[in-house]
């Protein structure tokens, strides 16, 4: 399998888990009164070498959105296959940078787990780690508000081995929309 056929092999999935949630998400009945939120539980592993996840600045801290969704969409396409169970252990691990709501419908076990991909198994069996690098646009955005701010995220990701460093294609694209919380700008939306 090509790097570029797992990548939107990948990217499906990804979409597939996002729609089934945010499907059953609009599909509760809104008159149900709404539990209160618990921290969701993660079991995403932490990754074991140094990255972008704890040798960069506190994007929080920044007050910027350009900032948050760096290294949130850094964090959440930087995969260790090998510990990982699937890209979503990242997303989870970069739940800090979303919305409740947005963290709810990532972390919410929706059924419709894909098994790894035969791409995943065999960097997993190579010890490789998937790098991310991500670069922030917003070309063509509605402007900014003093609560709102969009973005594009354009994502390249390398598999590192022992021996080999390999680009993953293709690149990633993906549309953000951040708001402005109590605790600073937090991604609320994200589409492939």
């Amino acid at each position: 399998m090509t790097y570029r056929k797992l990548a939107a092999v990948s990217g499906l999935i990804v979409l597939v888990v996002f729609a089934a949630a945010l499907w059953r998400h609009n599909s509760m009945d809104d008159t149900t009164a709404t539990p209160a939120r618990t921290p969701p539980s993660s079991t995403a592993p932490e990754p074991t070498e140094s990255s972008a996840t704890n040798t960069a600045p506190d994007p929080m801290e920044s007050g910027t959105p350009d900032a948050v969704a760096a290294q949130a969409m850094t964090i959440a396409h930087t995969w260790t296959p090998g510990l990982d169970t699937s890209p979503n252990d990242a997303f989870r691990r970069a739940a800090e940078y979303f919305t409740p709501r947005l963290t709810d419908l990532i972390t919410t076990n929706t059924g419709t787990d894909v098994p790894p991909s035969l791409q995943w198994q065999n960097w997993a069996t190579e010890h490789a780690r998937i790098i991310a690098d991500t670069t922030i646009g917003c070309s063509g955005c509605p402007a900014d508000t003093t609560d709102t701010a969009h973005r594009v995220a354009t994502i390249t990701q390398t598999a590192t081995t022992a021996t080999t460093t390999t680009r993953v294609d293709p690149d990633t694209t993906i549309w953000l929309a951040l708001v402005h919380t109590d605790t600073g700008w937090l991604i609320d939306e994200l589409r492939y």
